[in-house]
């Protein structure tokens, strides 16, 4: 089990999973960026500016909202995958060797 299997269970998939963590990544630091502007405006006084700011906070905040959950849910179905895949090789290793018990190989799998 080690990360390059995991990559390499579905390469796409993978690459897809690190864009989708940058871009929330990206998200976050940009609501902060925002949130510092909205601040501003609202310390001087002037409520359009830092509501106006706040709006386009919203953007980056939704997008990270419905990001994160979509990364997460594709990064365990690979993991899912990878797993299955190293069951599965293990069950051909149990059959083609038959070194092993059927307890033995249950307490593996």
């Amino acid at each position: 089990m080690t990360l390059k299997g995991l990559i390499s269970s579905n390469k796409q998939r993978a690459i897809f999973i690190i864009l989708l963590y940058f871009i929330f990544a990206v998200t976050g630091s940009l609501d902060q960026y925002f949130f510092q502007f909205a601040v501003n405006g609202l310390s001087v006084g002037n409520l359009p500016v830092y509501i106006r700011w706040q709006l386009i906070e919203f953007i980056p905040v939704v997008c990270g909202v419905f990001i994160l959950p979509l990364a997460t849910y594709l990064f365990n179905t690979q993991i899912q995958e990878y797993l299955d895949q190293l069951r599965g090789q293990m069950v051909d290793h149990f059959y083609t060797e038959n070194d092993a018990t059927v307890a033995q190989m249950q307490n593996y799998l």
